[in-house]
């Protein structure tokens, strides 16, 4: 077996070797925690450790495989949080001064769900304050730095998530996704993010930012491992339907609105020789016009709408001078009550209809292919492109399963992005393994500067 560093799919490789008794869940635990103290100063990850905690739980998973009453096959498997979702005597920042000392009374359910699989919980990670950005660059806690190149963006709002992922820090890490949190991220750091179906995963418990397209979400070192998680993740009693197996050829769905978003030349590359392959594979290609979306306008619907519903939670809890926000978070929140109640129903009712655009899209195929950023990473100090989630927040907008894959450019990473109907969650990660996706993305490194 390669070294945990080089292993492709990390969390499959530690829940069989668990099962096997190769490796100990105690062995995983330090074998993380020595990274994040080798690597966490430089690239800013985590926010919140406790590896006293830690080690308590992967000593205890240790003792159930031992006397074979392992809780799951994920017992022990070390996994990190974003910290806008609640971990009973942790902190909950969601990125901000305002909530610097809030520490939850009790687990998130999706938290009580991970512990009571056995998963060894490591820490809290960095993100865009209140999630609503897709650079992290957190004015209160340091910008979180991107794993191919330092200075660089790790994507967000779910940064921490995916430079930990990529720097092997965790084998998996919790996301938030509201425009493309997790997939944007995924994107950038050249590792797998997923966004499932609106309600596969509670949203008690995480700090919300918009309650039309918050979704919670998980980024992974491969598709395979993003598919082993997800049984772990979906919540109980969520009715999933099962896969049935097909011999007839994908029908994969290319938009023709996505045209309308410049990719960066390299993107552009990676995303058609990605197209070329499929189609040498059997795809079946099926070119729909979905006029409903015009990816900048609902990109600018989908972030007013937003601010809106964080505006309402933040003055809510904070008052009107909103406290411990930064002066950039503070005026996104202001900025609805002046664009005011007109442009506010405007923008709803831009989104709603294209919610029942999908159901048209998806009797016509098993999937949509996208790119999932028109950019690779860029400096911190860069301008940021508006068009991050142009791409992106369409998924959000469907409630549908959106799985982001690493493009290789041999530079910085690209991404593309696979969606399915709302619902078939389990098919559409059944398809992108045996696609081998994985074999798209670029090869691990070991180390970091």
């Amino acid at each position: 077996m390669q070294t945990m560093d080089q292993s492709p799919s990390p969390v499959l490789d530690w829940m069989h070797g668990f099962a096997a008794g190769r490796w100990d869940p105690v062995a995983a635990c330090e074998h993380y925690l020595a990274r994040i103290d080798r690597y966490n100063t430089v690239l800013g990850c985590y926010l919140w450790l406790d590896p006293e905690r830690s080690r308590a739980m992967a000593r205890a998973s240790l003792q159930r495989w031992a006397s074979g009453q392992a809780l799951s096959p994920w017992d022990g498997v070390p996994i990190a949080i974003k910290d806008n979702v609640d971990v009973q005597g942790w902190p909950c920042s969601a990125g901000t001064a305002a909530y610097r000392e809030r520490r939850p009374t009790q687990d998130a359910p999706l938290v009580q769900r991970l512990r009571g699989l056995g998963m060894v919980i490591l820490g809290k990670l960095n993100m865009h304050e209140g999630a609503l950005g897709a650079t992290n660059r957190n004015p209160t806690y340091g910008d979180c730095h991107n794993p191919w190149q330092l200075g660089f963006t790790p994507g967000g709002s779910s940064g921490g998530s995916g430079a930990a992922v990529r720097a092997r820090l965790c084998a998996a890490a919790i996301g938030t996704d509201t425009m493309g949190s997790v997939r944007v991220p995924a994107s950038y750091c050249g590792v797998t993010g997923y966004k499932p179906s609106a309600g596969a995963v509670s949203m008690q418990g995480v700090v919300p930012l918009c309650h039309m397209l918050d979704t919670v979400g998980w980024l992974t070192a491969s598709v395979a491992d993003a598919q082993a998680l997800a049984p772990a993740l979906w919540q109980s009693g969520w009715a999933e339907p099962a896969t049935v197996a097909s011999t007839a050829p994908l029908r994969i769905g290319r938009l023709a609105q996505a045209a309308g978003v410049l990719l960066e030349p390299a993107v552009a590359h990676a995303y058609a020789a990605l197209c070329a392959k499929l189609g040498q594979a059997g795809v079946q290609w099926v070119d729909i016009d979905v006029p409903l979306w015009q990816p900048t306008s609902v990109r600018q619907a989908g972030l007013l709408l937003s601010e809106r519903d964080a505006a309402d939670y933040w003055l809510g809890r904070l008052g009107v001078d909103l406290p411990g926000l930064s002066e950039g978070f503070a005026r996104m929140l202001r900025y609805p009550a002046r664009a005011g109640a007109a442009k506010l129903a405007q923008a709803q009712s831009q989104l709603e209809p294209l919610q029942r655009a999908a159901a048209q899209v998806f009797a016509q195929v098993d999937a949509v292919l996208l790119p999932t950023t028109p950019q690779t990473a860029f400096h911190h100090d860069a301008p940021v492109p508006v068009n991050q989630a142009d791409f992106t927040a369409l998924a959000n907008v469907w409630g549908a399963p959106a799985l982001a894959f690493a493009l290789s450019t041999g530079g910085l990473p690209a991404s593309a992005q696979l969606m399915a109907a709302p619902g078939q969650d389990r098919a559409l990660l059944a398809k992108a393994c045996a696609l081998g996706l994985d074999a798209w993305a670029p090869a691990p490194a070991q180390d970091y500067p």
